[in-house]
């Protein structure tokens, strides 16, 4: 069998024009600007910009931010903030509109001191600004949990080693600390072993699955119990891997073999039970199919996305401040019947799925 088809959406170059709906930079586009001569302003850089899809804001434009080397980190932020100053004066103020809930969320929850520190100075120097271009700093981030109230979570700047090691993994990884990451630093003996078989699922080079199919597997597996945070977070993966936009307008715009899952997908959230021979032949069998070692990977991928996804909607986690999900002006995972995680994924579906 296949890999499930080759993914396309790769970055656009185009100009760092403030017309442009959105820019956004690359890794290459910050060696170039942070390599500049001395000559060159950093207020007005010369790089390809790369344009991305919309939801795709925090996981790119501040991915050089995401090295531990705290020089490399200062330089990544000299850069970061060039830019957006020259968002804050050219209009229509693109840039800066896109990322502005994304720099509260680093100011308050990066486990970096000085980038904490430097994040919040940008803020205080930008306020009067915003106000002029008809922008408010957003509030602060909710609490890891809906459900438990006020309780003194692990805090980012914590000096427990474990803890801190938990954090600075997970924003190294994510851009930032996901919620569900908070609470697990209660757990570190089960965090650390369930933290390093996600990546090594997701991201390690072994495997017979294209890095874009597994993040697209992860996203049915979440959608399948409606999980809106783990969907956000693999479709952004799943772009940053060069995977076809197109298929996250729904399962029918993927490839006939990745619509394949939906049955097996159905059964091992709701009924496993009910798993046969026969639910394995029509994955390996027949046209579009897949390789046995393909579905290891895609089953062991399923039920760990189910896993953490029960396990997320256990905790009450909500969706951070600026995902697209929460816009007012963004159409709602339970009434776009376009998105993946609505029916075409939906577990209210699985009868039909598995018929």
């Amino acid at each position: 069998g296949g890999g499930g088809g080759g993914g396309g959406g790769g970055g656009e170059m185009g100009s760092t024009d403030e017309n442009d709906a959105f820019v956004f930079l690359g890794d290459d586009d910050f060696r170039s600007l942070l390599q500049a001569s001395d000559g060159d302003s950093k207020d007005s850089p010369k790089f390809a910009a790369v344009r991305l899809r919309e939801t795709d804001l925090t996981m790119t434009f501040f991915n050089p931010l995401l090295v531990a080397d705290s020089q490399s980190q200062e330089n990544a932020m000299d850069a970061i903030f060039a830019l957006l100053h020259r968002s804050i004066s050219v209009a229509p103020h693109s840039l800066i509109k896109a990322h502005l809930s994304s720099i509260v969320r680093i100011s308050q929850d990066s486990p970096f001191s000085l980038m904490r520190n430097r994040f919040l100075q940008f803020l205080s120097e930008i306020r009067p600004s915003l106000g002029r271009i008809g922008l408010v700093i957003p509030r602060a981030n909710p609490v890891p949990s809906l459900f438990l109230g006020d309780v003194e979570y692990p805090p980012v700047t914590s000096t427990d080693p474990n803890t801190a090691s938990i954090f600075r993994s997970a924003f190294l990884t994510n851009g930032y600390i996901p919620p569900y990451t908070r609470l697990h630093a209660w757990h570190p003996s089960y965090y650390f072993p369930h933290s390093a078989l996600i990546q090594f699922l997701m991201k390690a080079p072994e495997g017979p699955l294209p890095l874009h199919v597994r993040n697209y597997v992860a996203i049915v597996s979440a959608a399948r119990l409606n999980c809106s945070l783990l969907v956000e977070e693999q479709e952004k993966e799943f772009l940053r891997n060069n995977g076809d936009p197109a298929w996250l307008n729904g399962i029918e715009f993927a490839p006939i073999q990745l619509q394949k899952l939906q049955s097996i997908s159905a059964y091992l959230a709701f009924q496993p039970f009910f798993i046969t021979k026969e639910s394995i032949d029509f994955l390996v069998n027949g046209p579009d199919s897949w390789s046995i070692a393909e579905v290891v990977q895609i089953i062991v991928i399923m039920t760990s996305f189910l896993s953490l996804s029960a396990l997320c909607l256990g905790f009450g986690t909500p969706l951070p401040d600026n995902s697209p999900y929460l816009d007012s002006k963004a159409t709602s995972l339970q009434t776009n019947p376009n998105h993946p995680s609505h029916h075409q994924y939906s577990g209210n579906h699985y009868r039909h799925d598995s018929a």
